[in-house]
């Protein structure tokens, strides 16, 4: 092979330098301007791969392979070695252009990547302006205006004021169709005016929530109410706006002439918080009297009782009254004449009840007109006078046996019995020829007391043959004993 040296042939050797080929200087060496010179080591430096024994020059050193990838490169000592991960192996070639780097594992660049299609690259430039985004180029296209009519300002509201929704026009501009609207009596929702109220909350201060769901204006003093939230002063009493809460008794604020006016209630005339009583100096009445007519100390629902207090309501009639105030609409306190047992017979007891005014007829249990002799028990309707009856029971009124009122009480029947016969010749008429009479009466003696038990017999007139003419022998009656029996005394 040839020497180190100058070229072994000097045709070879051209410009200084001595021709490539393969008979030009051995394997171990290469052809510089000097001639043949020894192949250099790894790491050091180098311009051509000829120069190296491994036949590699990357990035002016003697290396170990080719380390001609983005992420790789040749290091001091003529090794191949990856570049670090996170070094820039390719810049981005636009905005939609993702930049690559090293992963520090491998000697190529990853591939060529793009920014996702559809992600933004370019923003909207106004309302009606939609941006653009990417297509799958480097490079961002161009913006996209909005649909016309489209939406580019929501509808809004505040201060009570509403706007109505922008959108966009033909020009690209974004503009309202209707002008700020104020939203009074109602005030804002959460976009727009509301149209109806749940409450006064949903209407401005000088308007009210009415059942129907409007907004009304709220009322002046004296003007009709319910409640005070649809008064101006925010006071509804007695029915009407009023200048204050008007509390306290005696005072109202719908008087004649002062209405919407907390005044003093007039005396004698009825206040809630009086109750059952009038008013009277500003203040309640606590009494009344029953037998004075009118009765102003009591309201027109009530009327003075005997004790002197208000009660409610007016004295029903054949209720016991003092005066005719007491009595209700077409009644009067009428006096009657008790008839307290319903027996049509009165006792010596007299009174005063409401009735109607006009009635001819007296009220159950009261007569216009006094019994005479009166009733010696009005409480018992068997005891009354010239009673014909006889009772074993006493009466309720004293627990005697007067019930005919004659002042004593009377055995129904005497002690022991008694049959008579009247005998005649001739018969004027049948049976008359023997007439007997007969009399029950008692067997013990003396006889038992009223309501007591004794032996009493009992006889009856029986008939017998009929007259023919002549009483010759001839019996037409007879007295018969039905036997004697333990019974009550009856009396009367």
């Amino acid at each position: 092979a040839p020497a180190p040296g100058p070229c072994a042939l000097a045709s070879r050797c051209a410009a200084g330098r001595c021709a490539p080929g393969p008979t030009t200087c051995d394997g171990g060496a290469f052809c510089s301007a000097t001639g043949c010179v020894p192949k250099r080591a790894l790491g050091t430096s180098c311009v051509e791969d000829r120069e190296c024994g491994t036949d590699f020059c990357a990035n002016g050193r003697c290396c170990d392979a080719r380390c001609d990838g983005a992420c790789e490169r040749c290091a001091d000592a003529g090794r191949c070695t990856p570049l670090p991960q996170g070094t820039l192996c390719r810049a981005d070639a636009g905005v939609c252009d993702r930049a690559e780097f090293c992963t520090g594992d491998a000697g190529s660049c990853p591939a060529d990547t793009k920014v996702s299609h559809g992600s933004v690259c370019r923003g909207p430039a106004h309302a009606c302006d939609l941006g653009a985004v990417c297509d799958g180029g480097n490079d961002c296209p161009s913006n996209e205006p909005r649909a016309v009519g489209a939406v580019c300002q929501a509808a809004r509201c505040s201060m009570n004021v509403a706007v109505a929704a922008s959108t966009c026009h033909v020009d690209g501009g974004c503009f309202a169709d209707l002008g700020p609207a104020p939203c009074a009596p109602f005030v804002c929702g959460p976009d727009a005016c509301l149209r109806r109220c749940q409450s006064s909350m949903d209407c401005v201060t000088t308007a009210y929530c009415a059942a129907t769901g409007e907004c009304l204006p709220k009322k002046d003093l004296g003007a009709p109410c319910s409640a005070g939230l649809e008064c101006t002063q925010g006071n509804c009493v007695d029915f009407v706006c009023c200048n204050s809460a008007c509390a306290g008794a005696c005072r109202a604020c719908n008087l004649a002439g002062a209405t919407g006016v907390c005044s003093a209630v007039p005396d004698n005339e009825p206040d809630l918080a009086c109750g059952l009583y009038t008013c009277r100096g500003g203040a309640c009445t606590s009494s009344c009297m029953a037998s004075a007519c009118p009765q102003q100390q009591c309201a027109a629902n009530a009327h003075c009782a005997n004790d002197g207090g208000c009660a409610p309501a007016r004295v029903v009639d054949g209720q016991a009254c003092a005066a005719d105030c007491q009595c209700g609409p077409g009644s009067a306190c009428r006096s009657y004449f008790r008839d307290e047992d319903g027996d049509g017979v009165t006792g010596s007891g007299t009174g005063k009840v409401c009735w109607p005014a006009m009635s001819p007829m007296p009220p159950p249990g009261w007569r216009t007109n006094q019994s005479q002799p009166p009733d010696c028990c009005d409480t018992d309707p068997d005891a009354f006078p010239n009673q014909p009856e006889y009772f074993t029971r006493p009466q309720r009124c004293d627990g005697g046996y007067d019930f005919n009122c004659d002042g004593s009480p009377t055995l129904e029947f005497a002690a022991g019995t008694q049959c008579e016969c009247t005998q005649t010749t001739v018969c004027v008429s049948a049976n008359d020829c023997l007439t007997c009479v007969s009399k029950s009466g008692w067997n013990t003696l003396p006889p038992p007391a009223c309501g007591q038990a004794g032996q009493f017999e009992r006889l009856v007139v029986q008939a017998g043959d009929a007259c023919t003419g002549t009483c010759a022998g001839e019996f037409s009656e007879s007295c018969v004993s039905f036997g004697v029996t333990n019974v009550l005394a009856a009396c009367h």
